[in-house]
């Protein structure tokens, strides 16, 4: 695919990379959190890690989630699998895109469990990983689907073959941002995220990070992977178009001093929307797993208030989908079906 170069776009497509590492071209300056931040963070307890203690979480869990996945009859299915695990099939092509479906580690445990046996997911074509942190590439995850979907093929950021088992490496293709794919009638685009890459001490930014692009015949998905709020969704709008519909990642963003640069907050997710014009918004990236100060599911409730006190904002209103753990939505001539 050819980027056409315009004043909104250069900058995105302008080099990402010094010797072993990549970097923000439109932001050189913005890294990860300093040890001494997270610490200052850990010690502290703002109003919203208060409220978090005083409230309870009640999640929305899909009953019967493989038959509900089952009975849409549309080009593009969407899953959502928690936080920012999805499986899409997509002209008659399955895709799982960052896959965790246990815990991140010992401290970090799934507060809703998957609602169906992993067995009984559907055959996959394609396993996709946005980048690299804990609670997006689980090996686990990775080694069990492989070994599960053994003609499934990995698409992936540069940089990451390397954290893939001997075996899956093989399988991998590796992309930079605005690269491509064709899979029959799919054409998958990997797209800049504002972002940071890290699983050790010693492999800071040394694998690339972003969000991936699905276009199909007639419908197209689009997921963001993390990211901070960034003139690139009104770029990539300008490049890719309208996708029939986005995640909305609005999880892990409190303290804003701390996570701003990183992760979007509600209200930055719903610009992201309204700059990338997708028909369907759909949140991710909170409920699953407890990240940071703000309670679980607050993002999703902070974005319907933001939505319904806006009269401009009154068409997101009927298309901001929010999926249960495993719910599922078909989607037909960039229109949900019921």
């Amino acid at each position: 695919m050819i980027m056409q170069q315009t004043k909104s776009t250069s900058v995105y497509k302008s080099p990402n990379q010094r010797g072993d590492q990549f970097f923000l071209p439109w932001a050189p300056k913005v890294t990860r959190e300093k040890f001494s931040e997270v610490v200052t963070w850990k010690l502290s307890q703002s109003r919203l890690a208060k409220k978090k203690m005083l409230e309870s979480y009640e999640p929305q869990i899909q009953e019967k989630a493989l038959d509900l996945w089952k009975s849409h009859v549309a080009a593009l299915r969407v899953m959502w699998l928690g936080h920012a695990s999805f499986m899409i099939q997509l002209d008659g092509r399955t895709f799982v895109i960052d896959p965790v479906l246990g815990d991140i580690n010992f401290f970090t445990k799934r507060a809703v469990p998957l609602p169906f046996d992993p067995g009984n997911l559907p055959s996959i074509d394609v396993i996709v990983l946005t980048h690299g942190h804990f609670d997006h590439l689980d090996t686990k995850t990775l080694d069990y689907l492989g070994k599960q979907n053994p003609q499934a093929q990995f698409y992936l950021p540069l940089g990451m073959r390397k954290y893939l088992s001997k075996g899956l490496q093989e399988r991998a293709t590796e992309f930079n941002w605005w690269d491509d794919i064709q899979l029959d009638s799919i054409t998958c685009t990997f797209l800049p995220s504002q972002h940071w890459h890290q699983r050790g001490p010693f492999d800071y930014n040394k694998a690339l990070w972003g969000g991936w692009w699905f276009q199909g015949e007639r419908e197209s998905f689009y997921h963001t992977g993390d990211s901070g709020y960034f003139g690139g969704f009104k770029a990539i709008h300008d490049h890719m178009g309208r996708p029939t519909a986005m995640t909305l990642p609005m999880g892990a963003y409190a303290p804003r001093w701390l996570m701003k640069a990183q992760h979007m907050n509600p209200e930055e997710a719903i610009r992201a929307w309204t700059d990338v014009e997708a028909t369907y918004g759909i949140p991710m990236h909170y409920g699953t797993f407890d990240l940071s100060d703000e309670p679980l599911d607050y993002g999703v409730r902070e974005a319907r208030d933001l939505i319904s006190k806006h009269p401009e904002r009154h068409t997101l209103t009927t298309n901001f989908i929010k999926l249960g753990h495993g719910g599922s939505a078909g989607f037909e001539d960039c229109i949900r079906q019921k």
